[in-house]
């Protein structure tokens, strides 16, 4: 990788770029000794290039994150002797603002989250099935927590908390669409799509982009170094978050007893939260995120509050993508001529209940 890079900086005009022979050796005998892993990964699992390539990203962002974690081009490789930095004050001004480790972090997480879907999509297509889709995506969002709460090492009070309240709403999502599906047997979103794999690779790709901007300021929590205490702008957003779990959490099971009971088959819910909103469920997932943003905000500064694209991500996935346009079309089509779900609609607003 240096040695790219020094070749590199020879042609973009870096001639005070000077590297040591023994920076270069030191280099390539720490990428070679990561490939190697990977290739002896590979030839466990012949004919599976996904964990070659799984495993070869990982180590190209392990050595990437040993070169910048001080925010210089060459750090201690194996080493304990202090060796020579190659400036670039272009590449160095991008690291100190953004943080290494933290970009180091984020970078990994990618890594991981794109690999683990584009793997699930092949796995799904080549079954044909939707089963794994959202148990993808839910164990997705607590690994990279779990994963970033490692990386990170501080591992203070609130990036506990931060990662554990993840790790709540993942689990709870992962077994209330998990059971379903496997009740079901089929989840209407994916109808003449699981059997067309360009399509369907577009959807999983969707889940990485959801996953990966959702959980944005919970990983550059875990990635920040500076300690900060507990305040009350951590307490609202936990209390937020709780709000928005409850509210979430008990709207899936009220529509859920409902259609369970066979009195009310063809019928559509109006009672218990339903009654004042026509997604109760989707207000709250809102509120979670709003929430673990708003706790997450106590520690972030400067271009790391680009964090505030997780509610509104989620807002918008909802209001204007998959969720709501989709189940109000299905609505209308299907009692669209039953004046009682016609007055139900023109009462009961569609997200946020009226407060008057």
């Amino acid at each position: 990788m240096i040695v790219i890079f020094a070749a590199a900086a020879r042609v973009k005009g870096y001639n005070h770029c000077r590297l040591p022979v023994n920076v270069i050796v030191a280099s390539q005998n720490v990428l070679d000794d990561h490939f190697e892993r990977a290739t002896v990964q590979y030839r466990k699992q012949q004919n599976n290039l996904l964990i070659l390539l799984l495993a070869s990203s990982w180590a190209l962002a392990e050595y990437k994150s040993r070169l910048t974690s001080s925010g210089t081009c060459v750090t201690r490789i194996r080493s304990s002797v202090n060796l020579p930095y190659c400036v670039n004050p272009v590449r160095d001004n991008i690291i100190n603002n953004m943080g290494g480790a933290a970009s180091s972090i984020l970078q990994r997480c990618a890594l991981w989250d794109v690999g683990i879907q584009w793997a699930m999509w092949a796995v799904s297509s080549a079954f044909q099935t939707e089963r794994f889709y959202d148990a993808a995506g839910s164990g997705t969002f607590a690994f990279l927590a779990v994963k970033s709460f490692q990386w990170g090492a501080v591992r203070n009070k609130r990036q506990t908390i931060q990662t554990s309240l993840v790790v709540v709403w993942a689990a709870r999502l992962f077994l209330f669409l998990f059971t379903r599906i496997l009740l079901e047997g089929h989840d209407k979103r994916f109808k003449n799509v699981r059997d067309n794999p360009k399509v369907f690779f577009i959807y999983w790709t969707v889940q990485a982009l959801w996953i990966f901007l959702t959980l944005l300021p919970t990983l550059m929590l875990n990635a920040e170094k500076k300690e900060v205490a507990l305040g009350p702008r951590d307490y609202i957003g936990w209390a937020i978050y709780g709000t928005g779990l409850f509210l979430e959490s008990v709207s899936d099971y009220q529509k859920s007893a409902f259609k369970a009971n066979p009195d009310n088959a063809g019928k559509f819910i109006t009672s218990g939260f339903w009654s004042f909103s026509r997604h109760p469920n989707y207000l709250g997932e809102i509120m979670v995120w709003t929430g673990l943003y708003i706790s997450a905000s106590s520690v972030l500064s400067g271009w790391q509050h680009i964090g505030v694209i997780s509610p509104l991500f989620v807002y918008f996935l909802l209001t204007r993508v998959s969720g709501i346009p989709m189940l109000e079309k299905m609505g209308m089509k299907r009692w669209g001529n039953d004046p009682n779900y016609l007055e139900y609609v023109k009462k009961t607003p569609v997200l946020f209940p009226s407060l008057w």
